[in-house]
C-alpha cells in the first residue's frame, strides 16, 4: 500500500506506504526508491515501525516521512536509509511539507501542527484552538501563508507561519484530503467522494 511520494528532480524520487502485517506483527513503514523517473524502483526496508502516509525533501537529499503513532523518520542520502526521529507526539501524523531546508509543518490526528524552523533539530507544537478535528493535509506558498484541510470539511489558514490559525469556510461538510496551493488566491483541495475544489 503506497500511500506518498515525492520527487527532487526528473529522475530522483521516493515513495513511502504500509508493508501489511503478518502473523499479528504491527505494521511497518517503507520506502522505495528510484534514480531513473520511475523506470525502476529500490525496495528500502522498513523505516518507521507504523504505517508512513506522507514524504517530503526539503532538498535534494534531504526528506523526511511521517505516520502512525506520532513516527517521524529522516532521510539525508535520497532516502536509501533513514533514522526515526523523535518529534514528542504520539498522536498519527499524515502529511509532511517543507517550505526551505529550514522550515517545514507536520500535520495528524485531533488537529496536531507541529513546526520546525531548524530543519527538523526541533519540533514546536503550534497553538490550534480552532480545530481538534484531524487534519490530513498541509501546503504553504512560503515561509508565512500556509493551509491545512482535514475532517469535516476542516479548511485553516495561517498568515504568519502558523503562529495562529483562522477557520476558512468549507466547501463540504465531509472529509478533505489534500490541498496544493500556487498563490494566496489560487489553489485546490480535495477530498472524498471524488471531490475537487478549486
Amino acid at each position: 500500500d503506497i500511500r506518498g511520494i515525492d520527487f527532487v528532480d526528473a529522475l530522483n524520487g521516493c515513495a513511502v506506504g504500509v508493508l501489511p502485517a503478518l502473523l499479528g506483527d504491527p505494521t511497518e513503514g517503507f520506502s522505495l526508491v528510484t534514480s531513473d523517473g520511475g523506470a525502476t524502483w529500490t525496495f528500502v526496508s522498513s523505516i518507521l515501525p507504523a504505517p508512513a502516509g506522507s514524504i517530503d525533501f526539503s532538498d535534494g537529499l534531504t526528506g523526511w516521512a511521517v505516520g502512525g503513532r506520532g513516527y517521524v523518520a529522516k532521510t539525508i542520502n535520497g532516502g536509501l536509509d533513514w533514522t526515526t526521529i523523535d518529534v514528542g507526539e504520539t498522536a498519527d501524523l499524515f502529511d509532511v511539507f517543507f517550505v526551505s531546508a529550514d522550515t517545514g509543518w507536520i500535520v495528524g490526528d485531533l488537529g496536531v501542527i507541529l513546526k520546525t524552523t531548524n530543519a527538523g533539530a526541533d519540533w514546536i507544537g503550534e497553538p490550534i484552538h480552532s480545530t481538534i478535528k484531524s487534519l490530513a493535509s498541509v501546503h504553504f506558498i512560503n515561509g508565512s501563508e500556509g493551509w491545512a484541510v482535514g475532517d469535516v470539511g476542516t479548511i485553516l489558514r495561517t498568515a504568519d507561519g502558523g503562529d495562529s490559525w483562522t477557520p476558512q469556510p468549507p466547501p463540504v461538510g465531509h472529509d478533505l484530503r489534500g490541498v496544493f496551493m500556487y498563490s494566496s488566491t489560487l489553489g485546490w483541495a480535495v477530498g472524498k467522494f471524488g471531490d475537487i475544489f478549486h
